[in-house]
This record gives structure tokens, sequence and C-alpha cells, in this order.
């Protein structure tokens, strides 16, 4: 889930500089934007679970991102946004339908949101024998496009993964369970979540969405629920798909401390492995890492952290070492630009990304990516 700030005030900016320094200042760079290491450019900040930082706070942090010089229409000064981009030896794809299929017949699909411009994570998941497995599932406006990807596997779902209680995670789930709607069938809900008043207090814009799933949820009679999900739990469906529950939810502070409780995943089909973070954050992220839950794990591929925004470490991915990274994002979050974006924390995890041996990203925009 996005946590909106005044970006306004969050963004990069420069100091204000007197007429002769802003014009040996602008006089250095290049006429298409400039190129200057972090330590060369005062105040680099980017949006983090505890709030606004220098950038050279930051665990893991790069040592030299991109920085663009950028006009602010306010007239209160200039501001540096960090822009990066992957290396040319890691395509942005859709899909990889053009090329031989890694699965033996599976098919992977994150869902791009059909519904709105909002971001989500939903995915399903179904093997060559007909096992489906359902993370979280996406906003409640898409409801219709997941429903038809769920029939087209068949109308039934083995297994149903929450990562955590949010809108833009379990919208759509919480929609198909109010309805009551028969088209579609649940075998198993995997979750784990915190007491409410935890989520009133370190998670208030989504205490509502928490309420009203975890009641839900609750009330089921003919689906049956997991409400105690954790580290080490595994499910095999069948011989083509398996899954496995990496950690236990914790609590930490600060303004992602929801997604910090969330639960990641494992998720193997015909031997390669998909490991879904939900938005999982650093702080939370890195407490997992020392605790050893990515010890010899294998990574495929990997869901990446809050859909590109600020999440996890560049320590915990390259931990992880991914071969291929799925990003379910919309455009304001994956194409941030600019002064209003520049503290979503997007190109921090590009840049990221780029020094890694991944091999294509694969991104949800305006369309669903597909694994075969």
């Amino acid at each position: 889930m996005i946590k909106f700030h005044n970006m306004k005030y969050h963004a990069m900016k420069i100091r204000p500089l007197s007429i002769i320094a802003a014009a040996a200042l602008l006089m250095a760079l290049p006429l298409n934007g400039v190129s200057a290491r972090a330590e060369e450019a005062p105040d680099i900040l980017y949006s983090d679970e505890d709030g606004v930082k220098d950038l050279s706070e930051a665990s893991g942090a790069v040592e030299s991102p991109v920085a663009e010089v950028i006009t602010d229409t306010s007239g209160t000064g200039s501001f540096i946004a960090l822009t990066s981009s992957f290396s040319i030896l890691q395509a942005e794809k859709y899909d990889n339908l053009d090329e031989e299929p890694v699965l033996s017949g599976g098919e992977v699909r994150f869902l791009a949101n059909l519904g709105s411009s909002a971001q989500q994570l939903s995915a399903v998941f179904k093997s060559s024998d007909g096992s489906v497995v359902v993370v979280d599932g996406g906003q409640e406006a898409d409801t219709e496009h997941l429903v038809n990807v769920i029939k087209g596997a068949g109308g039934h779902v083995d297994a149903w993964l929450i990562t955590h209680p949010q809108t833009d995670h379990v919208g759509a789930l919480y929609g198909i369970l109010s309805s009551g709607r028969k088209d579609i069938s649940i075998g198993s809900i995997y979750y784990n979540f915190f007491e409410q008043e935890w989520y009133d207090e370190h998670d208030a814009d989504e205490s509502g969405m928490v309420y009203n799933i975890r009641n839900i949820l609750s009330e089921l009679d003919n689906i049956r629920t997991v409400s105690d999900a954790g580290r080490g739990d595994e499910v095999i469906l069948s011989d083509k798909l398996s899954f496995k529950v990496l950690n236990d939810p914790i609590k930490t502070e600060g303004i992602f401390a929801g997604n910090g409780s969330g639960l990641m995943y494992d998720i193997s089909m015909d031997g390669k492995h998909f490991i879904i973070l939900g938005d999982m954050s650093r702080t939370a992220g890195d407490i997992h890492m020392a605790e050893g839950v990515l010890d010899d794990i294998v990574c495929d591929y990997v869901q990446i952290s809050h859909h590109g925004q600020t999440g996890v470490s560049n320590n915990f991915y390259a931990a992880l070492d991914p071969k291929y990274c799925i990003w379910p994002t919309n455009e304001y979050i994956y194409n941030t630009t600019g002064v209003e974006n520049s503290g979503l924390g997007t190109n921090r995890t590009k840049l990221c990304i780029s020094k890694l041996n991944v091999k294509s990203n694969y991104v949800t925009l305006g369309r669903d990516v597909i694994i075969r």
C-alpha cells in the first residue's frame, strides 16, 4: 500500500544557492540532465519506514545513484530526484511467450489492475495437473478480472495465500467472500494477522479493511482457514505445485509497520521457485534475514516488494540473488519522475536490481505478466 506524503517537502531539495553558485552549478551540468554521485548532491532523501531520510543513512544504500536537477515551478528552488535504468541486458517484459517454456505446462499470471489505475498484488499459479494457488487477489475494483482468470484455470482455488490485509492486496478477496458468489470455489485460505488494536495504532489507514477481512474469514464455514500460518509451514498440493511460508509475522514501528507485518512465501512450480515478498519493509525484512529465513533459499523469480517502492533492503535482494524480477506495479509508481514522486523509492529499487544478475524484469503495466 502506498503511503502518500507531501512530496513537495519530502523531495530531494537543494538548499537555496547564491545566484553565482547556482549559475556555476547549472553551467557544470550537461544540457540533458546531470549525473552526480550521491555525496556530491546535498540532502539526498528517500522515504522509509522511519520517515524521510538521508540516503547515506540507509541500510544497504547504493553508493552512487544518478541524480537529475529538476526545476521547481513553485519558485522555492530546484530539486534533485534519483533516476536510474536497468542494464541493457535486463529486459523489461510482459511475458516469456516468445521463449522456450520454463514451466512444464503450468502458468503463472500476475494480474494488472484493469479495474482502476491503483497498484495491487494479485497472482494466480496454475500447474499442469490443475492445482491452483492465488496470492492476495488485489483491489476490489479488479475482482471480475481476477474471477475470470480463476475460471480460466478451472474455477477452483486450492490455496489462497494472504501476505497482509491491506486494500490493494485483499480487496478483491473481501468482495468475493462478502458477496457470497458461487461461480468460483476456494479450498483453503492461509494468513496470520495480529490483534485488531495493533492495526488501529500502526496501520490506521487500513484498519477498516483489516477489521472487515478478519471478520468475514472468521465466519466462513465452507472454506478451510489457516489463521496461524507461520515459518516452516509447507503445503504440497501436488507433484507440480507446493508452497512454504518463509516467516512468522513481526511487529515493527514506523510508517511501514503494516507492510512489515506480512508473510512471505516460496511457491514452487515445476521446480521453479517464486519468492513472494508482499509489501515487506526494509526493517522487517532485515530482521527476518538475520533470523535466517533466506538461508539456503532458491530464488528463480522474486516479486518485487511494495510494488517497487521503498521495500526490502538492497542486501535482502542481493541475498535472494534472483534470476528474474516481477513488478506488480502501476504507471505512477513504476515510471516515477520529478519532484512529486521522487520520495517513493522506486528508482532506488531499480538501481539495486540493475546491479544484480537479473535476466529480465516482468512488469504489470496495463497487461498481465504471464510466465509459462
